[in-house]
């Protein structure tokens, strides 16, 4: 269980080769994207959310407001959730972005 929502993340500016992975939307409810695009609704569970996400130390997790530009990472899903304009959002890094020692095999 996560203590925090963006537990182990490190508040810095996200790069190019990161991606939104989580973010809340309004009233606390909780968003996530995967690697494939997609955008699902996680009602108030940030665990889940973050498995979805797939949110994990070697993937540089980051703390960063949302610029208004993340909408060009959804394919599918919940297109119209967004992460609104300065809300924090937690980034990981892209999967092809991820070095090749730390990929895990299988």
């Amino acid at each position: 269980m996560v203590k925090h929502p963006f537990e182990g993340a490190v508040k810095k500016k996200h790069t190019k080769k990161h991606r939104p992975a989580v973010w809340e939307c309004f009233l606390g409810t909780v968003f996530a994207l995967n690697d494939q695009g997609e955008c699902k609704y996680f009602d108030y569970d940030w665990d889940k959310a973050r498995k979805f996400a797939g949110v994990s130390k070697d993937r540089d997790p980051r703390l960063s407001r949302a610029s208004g530009r993340e909408t060009n990472y959804i394919k599918s899903g919940d297109e119209w959730a967004n992460p609104r304009k300065t809300k924090m959002v937690l980034w990981v890094l892209k999967k092809d972005a991820i070095p090749a020692d730390k990929v895990k095999a299988g």
